[in-house]
């Protein structure tokens, strides 16, 4: 009996079915599944289909035996078989266009709500979603080129979810055809990337490349080095050696190499030993992160008093811990902790983001009398509440396009805009 949750599932079945070699009459009757239609839910296009389906179907067999329809193909003739096979193949593609088009709405348009029920059905039809959610993410890349700023973040209008939603199922699918359109949404120009893939940039995308360019370290490499990528797609491409050496994939002494290589070839540095104006100082505290990790030598990198790193921010790297050389057992835990490379459930994953958690709504404010004065209360504030600022999983939000990402970035010496008046430098950005 198909119902409002299985309706795709039986329509793709049946599409399945009758595209299978063999006689019309038996094709047809193993599709007769779709005879009980649950309605609720249809767009009033499937609901009229179905219902001249239904229809046609009786007033045909109503000619026939009834007891010819239980156990066996009943014995239509060719003609009756034939009308019923093409509307019956009609009203599947129908069911399976229209079902499909309500998955990627809600894909698109989550409104703040993990669309879990339209990711599981999408899980349970994957190579018929895989092209067109390849489709959706070039149809997005496209419209970012056409920006005339790219800087500017993409408007509320015509946003689309999809690329997000998708990066993660490429990586728990294993769809290794994403390869090309996910690089190229991630070389994107200014705030390109994080339109399309919002704070997946910070929490997946070093396991993505870990997990589709292990053979090709070389395009990992471009990536981290080209200065026209984003800051933030180059520092999540470093952060990708460590998953290669915990999986084994490439060896820890290239690794360093190849991070020390990064580093030297990244970093701007002017006459007086200060990072030059160019210079991307996350990147170069990212890849020092990194090398620490796995143990390398942070001594020679950064040198022996001969340039300034004070740039290299505290809450990123502390430049007390180039003294401390981690050891084998130390390293080997490090890598253990990371997450797996691949997403084995992007649902799991999801779930736990700040922003799809289901919030109590807020009930009407109520009028408070006290007999105490104002001045009186001991938990009176003379400024406002602080609240902590972190790019993690537990404060990511909606930007105002709807994309999932982290707060939006304040530059270091601006004010901090949890309202302390310190800069955001010495307040929430240490959080």
């Amino acid at each position: 009996m198909m119902t409002e949750n299985n309706r795709l599932d039986i329509a793709m079945a049946s599409l399945n079915v009758l595209g299978q070699p063999g006689k019309d009459l038996d094709r047809l009757f193993a599709a007769m599944q779709l005879n009980g239609l649950l309605l609720t839910g249809a767009s009033a296009e499937v609901i009229t289909a179905i219902e001249e389906f239904g229809l046609h179907y009786n007033s045909i067999c109503e000619t026939y035996p009834p007891a010819a329809f239980e156990t066996q193909p009943p014995s239509l003739n060719s003609a009756d078989t034939v009308e019923l096979v093409g509307r019956l193949l009609s009203l599947c593609e129908l069911i399976r266009d229209a079902e499909t088009e309500r998955i990627l709405g809600r894909l698109r348009k989550h409104e703040g709500k993990l669309p879990e029920r339209e990711i599981i059905e999408a899980r349970r039809h994957r190579d018929w979603f895989v092209p067109l959610l390849l489709q959706e993410c070039q149809k997005e890349i496209d419209k970012i080129k056409q920006k005339p700023d790219p800087n500017e973040p993409s408007s509320v209008q015509g946003h689309s979810s999809v690329p997000f939603f998708a990066f993660f199922l490429f990586s728990e699918w294993e769809t290794k055809e994403s390869i090309p359109f996910i690089l190229e949404g991630m070389c994107l120009p200014g705030e390109g990337p994080c339109d399309l893939f919002g704070d997946g940039i910070h929490e997946q995308l070093a396991r993505y490349l870990a997990q589709f360019l292990s053979s090709d370290l070389d395009r990992l490499d471009e990536m981290i080095c080209d200065p026209k990528v984003n800051m933030y797609v180059r520092w999540a491409a470093s952060s990708s050696y460590p998953f290669l050496v915990r999986d084994k994939n490439i060896t820890l002494e290239e690794a360093i190499i190849r991070l020390e290589s990064h580093f030297h070839k990244t970093k701007v540095i002017g006459e007086d030993g200060r990072p030059g104006t160019e210079h991307c100082y996350e990147l170069s505290a990212g890849i020092i992160v990194n090398l620490h990790q796995l143990g390398g030598s942070l001594k020679s990198i950064l040198g022996n008093g001969n340039q300034n790193w004070d740039f290299v921010e505290e809450s990123i790297f502390h430049r007390s811990d180039s003294d401390v050389t981690l050891t084998e057992s130390e390293r080997q835990k490090g890598l253990l902790r990371l997450p797996p490379t691949r997403v084995s459930d992007c649902l799991e994953t999801l779930r736990h983001w700040a922003a799809f958690e289901q919030r109590p709504k807020p009930s009407s404010p109520r009028t408070l009398t006290s007999s105490v004065p104002e001045s009186a209360h001991p938990f009176e504030r003379s400024t406002p509440p602080i609240t902590s600022w972190t790019p993690s999983t537990t404060t990511q939000s909606l930007n105002a396009t709807g994309t999932i990402r982290a707060a939006e970035r304040v530059p270091r010496n601006a004010k901090c805009p949890c309202g302390s008046g310190k800069k955001f430098k010495q307040c929430c950005m240490r959080g």
